[in-house]
This record gives structure tokens, sequence and C-alpha cells, in this order.
């Protein structure tokens, strides 16, 4: 049933034919198996192999590990497996890709886009979930706080919902620190 799922995605382009042919588990139970030997194929220690694909249901997390690595932009084996740990989709390397217009670090770039798409619902599109940290975090660039703080705020964002929220939350008497915490991680799928 598996094989003929992914075949049909392959057949509607919604899985690219790298990713498929770089790794089809035969169940869901040996995504993490799968994920761990190709990590190991590629010659990175046991505990990066454990780090990435614990509680890997697919083949996104080593194959968003293998673009990262290709991408040529310097990030190392461990930023790169920070940026694709629980990947579901191609979604975190894609907004890490489109987050070089700023002034980010590869370390920032990655704690923005790490999480980009993973709790949101099937009703936004991969553009919109790759986006949406980096639409919020350009929102964030007209408030009073630093990067990281901009980071936190927008990571797994789908929108400006929690720069809104964060703009409410001034006469609370919180600390910045305070609203970006409350806000963060506020998306359209969780209202």
């Amino acid at each position: 049933m598996l094989s003929f799922i992914v075949t049909l995605a392959v057949w509607m382009g919604s899985v690219t034919t790298n990713a498929v042919a770089n790794f089809i588990p035969s169940a869901v139970e040996d995504a993490p198996t799968h994920c761990y030997q190709a990590v190991t194929d590629l010659g990175l220690s046991v505990q990066q192999g454990i780090l990435l694909c614990t509680n890997a249901v697919s083949g996104y997390p080593i194959h968003c590990l293998r673009d990262a690595l290709r991408s040529g932009v310097g990030l190392t084996p461990d930023q790169s497996i920070h940026l694709c740990q629980g990947a579901n989709s191609e979604i975190p390397f894609e907004c890490f890709e489109k987050a070089d217009h700023w002034s980010l670090t590869l370390d920032q770039r990655t704690k923005l886009c790490s999480e980009a798409g993973l709790s949101w619902s099937e009703e936004f599109t991969s553009t919109q979930k790759s986006i949406g940290p980096l639409h919020c975090y350009t929102c964030a660039l007209d408030l009073q706080l630093s990067q990281d703080q901009r980071i936190i705020l927008c990571a797994n964002a789908t929108s400006e919902i929690p720069i809104r929220c964060f703009e409410r939350t001034k006469d609370l008497g919180l600390s910045s620190d305070q609203r970006v915490r409350l806000c963060t991680q506020l998306s359209p799928s969780s209202w």
C-alpha cells in the first residue's frame, strides 16, 4: 500500500523523484532504521544518526540532510541535522534557502527554519509553509526585538499572527522575552 501511495505522489508531482530514489521505507516503523543507515553511509557519527532519525516517519529527514550538506553554504553536519530533525517534508530546507536575504548567521537561519511546516494543517501550501517563518521575521523587523527574539517568535509561523499577538500584549506588563514566549508558535491551524 505504501509503495502505491508513494508512486501516486510521485506521479502527481507532490514528492520529488530524488526523494523517493534516496529513501522509501517499507513501512513507517522502518523509517528510523533506514534513516540511520543512510546517515552512517554518509560517514556521520552514531550520535548524529540517532539525533536525526529518532521519531522519523519518512525519508524526509535524510533527504533534507543530504540537501543541506550538498548546498555549498557551509552548513556543518550538526547544523544540518538540527535543521532536518523531524522533517516531514522539504519545507525546512526550502525555508533555509530563502532565508539568505537577511543578515542572519547559518545558526540563526537554521533555528528560524528547523520547525517550518512541522505542525501545520494540510490547508497550507508548501510555499506558505516555507515562507511563513520568513514573512513573520520580516514583519518582526519593525519591533524592538533582538534577532534571536525575532527568530524564536517566528519559528514555525505560518503568517504574521505571532507578531499581532506580540503587539497586542504590550499592555500586559510583560517583558519582551515573556511576550515572545507567550506568542511563539501561534498559527492559524491552532485557532
